[in-house]
């Protein structure tokens, strides 16, 4: 336990103070309250939080685990244990967002809009999760593309899918339906009160956190059987 804590703390440390964090939080906070509190619109806030304001505290706090094989060498030389180092990044991640999650809940608390609190949870442990496994990539650059394309673009698609559903006045089916809450939880969460994607919330999160537990479980299982190995 204490070399599980000391491996926290090793990670932690590049977490925090991070310079852009605050100033892009605070402009989440701000944009989230205009839409809100002005625009008195909770689609509006969904799709934005969906496809712009999650991914970039993502993406943020992600960034400071996408390292390259040759520091995890250093790492694991310094810190002993494959399994814990993967372990603590996950944890740091979770504490990472944990700033962010707190100004949702006051924020959706503040404007009587709690029944998003969940899907905003969903959203931010699928994202968590692929963020994760595209860690394992090679280099830095590999590793933050691919979470810019799964986490940011493909739900850009995945709204795009929905806002054409619309216009054409049909619904989705169910399979689809369960993939649009693994892609876009919250965004998939608005649209099934107008009834355009129809699977219920409690099927559809359901779906969305096994797939993300069974992807974090793989990135651990992966992480220990990488490529380059003392």
């Amino acid at each position: 336990m204490s070399n599980l804590i000391m491996t926290i703390k090793w990670y932690s440390r590049g977490l925090f103070p991070l310079p852009i964090y605050l100033p892009i939080l605070f402009f989440v906070a701000l944009g989230q309250f205009y839409i809100l509190a002005y625009l008195e619109s909770a689609t509006e806030f969904s799709l934005i939080t969906q496809m712009l304001f999650l991914p970039v505290m993502i993406l943020i706090t992600g960034s400071n685990f996408f390292r390259s094989k040759h520091l995890t060498i250093f790492e694991l030389s310094l810190l002993g244990s494959w399994k814990r180092i993967s372990v603590s990044k996950l944890i740091v991640y979770g504490i990472g967002l944990i700033p962010f999650i707190g100004l949702e809940i006051f924020i959706l608390c503040i404007e009587k809009n709690i029944d998003l609190i969940l899907p905003i949870l969903i959203s931010l442990l699928v994202y968590l999760s692929i963020s994760l496994l595209s860690s394992l990539s090679s280099t830095q650059i590999t590793a933050f593309m691919i979470s810019l394309v799964l986490i940011l673009l493909i739900p850009i698609s995945a709204v795009s899918l929905i806002e054409n559903y619309v216009n054409l006045g049909i619904t989705s089916g169910l399979p689809m339906g369960l993939i649009l809450y693994f892609i876009v939880p919250l965004a998939s969460f608005e649209y099934f009160k107008t009834g355009i994607v129809n699977v219920t919330p409690i099927l559809g999160f359901a779906t969305a956190s096994v797939i993300a537990i069974v992807i974090i479980i793989a990135y651990v299982f992966l992480f220990e059987r990488q490529e380059l190995k003392p």
